[in-house]
């Protein structure tokens, strides 16, 4: 199960490991004296863009695949309910007529 939650999120998953990287990479910038403003910059850019990419990334594919169980458990019920209000044909009159008076009738069975 957890094989296929990392096949299905990888590219979120990959998305926050690259944000959280740029964030400890915007600390370590913050923390150490010397270091450019545009190098902090973009730490801080990339960091929020890959966070926030991959949490709704992340939550778009779960609604998505929320969606997707929805129909298809919806389209099964719809099927179960037709093949059970389908009804086969009714019998021919004539044939009918004819079981009937194929028909003999037997003693009653005592008990």
């Amino acid at each position: 199960m957890l094989a296929r939650a990392l096949e299905i999120f990888w590219p979120e998953l990959v998305a926050t490991a690259f944000g959280l990287a740029a964030l400890v990479t915007l600390l370590f910038l913050v923390n150490v004296g010397g270091a450019a403003a545009w190098a902090k910059t973009l730490s801080g850019v990339v960091a929020v863009a890959g966070l926030s990419l991959a949490g709704l990334t992340g939550t778009l594919k779960n609604s998505a695949q929320a969606m997707l169980k929805r129909l298809r458990q919806d389209a099964y019920t719809e099927l179960v309910a037709i093949a059970v209000q389908t009804a086969p044909r009714p019998p021919d009159r004539s044939a009918l007529q004819k079981a009937i008076n194929r028909r003999r009738l037997t003693p009653a069975t005592p008990n």
